[in-house]
């Protein structure tokens, strides 16, 4: 249902995503996903096919396929996943405004400065979630999301259950934490 949608950012389908995606779901038990940065969907499908019925979505909108992803990727689960999106920044005030359910898990993969790393943390544990799994986490790389785990263990906001290679990308690892506070 994606392939007549384009993207210069990843693409998150490999069969290592899928095993990822159904070990994550299995050991969190996890129904409801927020997922910030969707871009053309490729994680979202993959979430979806591992269990999750319940699929919201916070996407900034920059590709001109987002949307119409989103709207076939809904299409295309309606039978075994609800799938409702917000276009709009993740760091905004209005994010922290919006009528969503109580999600289980948040899945971390919008901009990946230090900075939007740590509100769509806390953007995620503010709707709910239990879990934080977070993409494309790069020691000492200037993306600041492996910053903000350990900043985020620090305080004791979370713990990382499980860290996971990105071998697709043959660079970084996808690392799944536990909300404490």
């Amino acid at each position: 249902h994606l392939e007549e949608f384009t993207s210069t950012e990843g693409y998150w389908s490999s069969t290592d995503c899928v095993e990822i995606a159904k070990e994550v779901i299995g050991f969190t038990k996890a129904q409801s996903l927020l997922e910030i940065g969707f871009n053309i969907g490729y994680s979202a499908s993959m979430w979806i096919e591992a269990g999750i019925s319940n699929l919201v979505v916070i996407d900034i909108n920059n590709h001109r396929d987002t949307l119409p992803a989103i709207r076939a990727t809904a299409q295309n689960y309606k039978d075994v996943a609800k799938v409702s999106w917000w276009l709009g920044d993740s760091k905004s005030e209005e994010a922290y405004e919006l009528d969503l359910p109580k999600i289980d898990m948040c899945f971390i993969d919008g901009e990946h400065s230090y900075d939007a790393a740590l509100n769509d943390s806390w953007l995620g544990i503010h709707y709910g979630a239990k879990w934080l799994i977070y993409d494309d986490v790069i020691e000492n790389h200037v993306n600041g999301i492996s910053d903000v785990i350990s900043y985020l263990e620090r305080i004791k906001a979370i713990e990382v259950v499980k860290t996971y290679p990105m071998t697709w990308t043959e660079q970084g690892s996808v690392v799944l934490c536990r909300v404490i506070t």
